[in-house]
Order: structure tokens, then sequence, then C-alpha cells
């Protein structure tokens, strides 16, 4: 088995592609047209009304926030303030003499 982490040389190699890009690639664009197109290609992928794999991705996401979001303000609300707190405290008194109670029925001793 090969330990699995950052390989220098495969490092070196992608550092050298990047530079060899970026050097090969640097003059193209210099009056933005092609930015400008890429632009116009990403909206129109993106507010496509049939649908693309990029608006399932920002859906699936946006849901995945929209649910974390929900959840903290939740735990906010129910859990972590001090009326949360101060009725569990309360609650747990009472649950604890009752556990207790059940372990004295359930043992085996006789009076």
């Amino acid at each position: 088995n090969r330990a699995r982490g950052l390989s220098p040389g495969k490092l070196v190699e992608m550092t050298e592609g990047f530079a060899s890009y970026t050097s090969a690639t640097g003059d193209v664009d210099r009056d933005g047209k092609g930015q400008i197109k890429a632009a116009r290609e990403f909206g129109k992928l993106f507010l496509d009304p049939k649908g693309s794999t990029l608006q399932d991705i920002f859906v699936e996401e946006t849901a995945k926030y929209g649910d974390a979001m929900t959840r903290r303000a939740l735990r906010a609300m129910l859990v972590d303030n001090a009326a949360a707190k101060a009725a569990s405290s309360i609650l747990r008194g009472p649950r604890e003499v009752l556990g207790r109670n059940e372990q004295l029925d359930n043992s085996n001793f006789f009076f």
C-alpha cells in the first residue's frame, strides 16, 4: 500500500504545468471579450429553463445551507439559551430521583 499524502514530485509537475499554461494563455484575452462570452455562457447554463447539473448542485448546496442554518437557529432557541438550560435542570432532578427509585425496586433487597 502506498502512503497517501502530498507527493513532492507531483507537486513539482503540477507547478510546472500551471506555469506553462499561464505563460501560454497570458495574452489570449487582453480585451476581455472572452470573459464576457464566458459570463454569457455561464448565465445561459445557470438559468436554462430545462435545468442543468449546475442548477442541481446549486439547489442541493442551498438546501444544505438552509438546513444547517435552521438547525443552528433551533439549537440556539431550544437548547443553548438560559431558559432552556433552566428547564432542563429542573426536569433533570425528578428524572434522576425516579431512576434511583427504579434501581431500588429492581434490586434484590427485601426488608
